[in-house]
C-alpha cells in the first residue's frame, strides 16, 4: 500500500470520526456523553494531523530518488596546493569557480562541488541513466559506419 493511500484512509477515518462525534453533541447532552465526544474530537484531529504528516514526511514514491549512494556515481577528492595562497579558503572557492565554469559551464551535469577541510574540493557526479550506454554504443557504431564510408 502506498503512503498517500494511508494518508487517505487515515484522513477519511478522522473526518468521519469528527462528523460522527459532532452529530452526537447535537443529539445527546449530558456529561459523561460530552466528555467522551470531546475525548473522540481530540482524538480524531490527532489523526488527521499525524496522518498529514505522514503524507508529506513519506511523499509518494514517484518523487524519490535514489542517491548518489544508491544510484551510483563517482566522487573525486582534489587537493589543492595552498600554500603560497594568504587565504586558502578564498583560493578553494575560486578554483572551484573555475573548474565549474570549465567542466559544466550551464550547469546541467548535476555536479555538486564542495571544499572539504582548507586544501580539498570535492566533487560528486551521479551515475548517467540507464539509456545512456546504448545510446553512446549507437553513436560509435554510427561514426564508425560513416567513417568508413569516407575517402582519404
Amino acid at each position: 500500500m502506498e503512503p498517500y493511500q494511508v494518508w487517505q484512509i487515515v484522513t477519511g477515518v478522522a473526518v468521519l470520526a469528527f462528523l460522527l462525534v459532532w452529530l452526537a453533541t447535537q443529539m445527546v447532552t449530558g456529561e459523561q456523553v460530552k466528555a467522551w465526544v470531546g475525548y473522540v474530537r481530540r482524538a480524531s484531529l490527532i489523526a488527521f494531523v499525524l496522518g498529514t504528516t505522514v503524507f508529506f514526511l513519506i511523499p509518494p514514491s514517484q518523487k524519490l530518488k535514489p542517491g548518489l549512494d544508491l544510484a551510483g556515481g563517482t566522487v573525486l577528492t582534489y587537493e589543492v596546493d595552498t600554500s603560497d595562497a594568504l587565504d586558502s579558503k578564498e583560493t578553494i572557492a575560486q578554483v572551484i569557480d573555475v573548474l565549474k565554469k570549465r567542466v559544466d559551464p550551464d550547469g546541467l551535469k548535476n555536479l555538486v562541488w564542495r571544499p572539504v577541510g582548507t586544501s580539498r574540493i570535492e566533487i560528486q557526479m551521479p551515475a548517467p541513466p540507464k539509456g545512456t550506454k546504448e545510446l553512446r554504443a549507437a553513436y560509435q557504431r554510427s561514426r564508425e559506419a560513416l567513417l568508413a564510408k569516407n575517402l582519404d
